[in-house]
């Protein structure tokens, strides 16, 4: 078992690192404004990946942008942000003790374990009122 482990951790660690250079690669040469934080993606209610994961959240002028240790890209381009929030539960899912970041777009609802929730919420708006 421990054998079994030392290799997930190993695979894991690895997708983890390759996620997070794979943001830095996206972010290019933008001001990042937030982040790269270790996020919990927890879904979405409209066109972005519904299954949720582990990943890298950042935010920068323009975008949100999130890489999953698994799983696709989570891109959000600020213009079609329409709000955010926080919320207890999301998308019918509640993880005790736990308060979503929740991003309302023009094509649905996305949302975040993230560290700091007050902090994330406080960023994304004024990246949204700024734009």
């Amino acid at each position: 078992m421990a054998v079994l482990r030392t290799v997930l951790g190993a695979l894991l660690g690895g997708r983890a690192d390759a996620a997070r250079s794979d943001l830095a690669e996206a972010i290019g040469g933008e001001q990042v404004l937030l982040g790269p934080a270790s996020a919990s993606y927890r879904g979405s209610t409209g066109e972005h990946p519904r299954v949720k994961g582990n990943g890298t959240l950042a935010l920068t002028p323009t975008r949100l942008l999130c890489r999953m240790v698994i799983g696709r890209p989570v891109d959000v381009d600020l213009a079609s942000v329409t709000g955010v929030s926080t919320a207890r539960t999301f998308a019918g899912s509640f993880v005790g003790g736990q308060t979503h970041l929740v991003v309302h777009t023009t094509t649905g609802d996305l949302a975040w374990f993230v560290p700091d929730l007050d902090q994330w919420h406080a960023a994304v708006q004024a990246a949204v009122a700024s734009r």
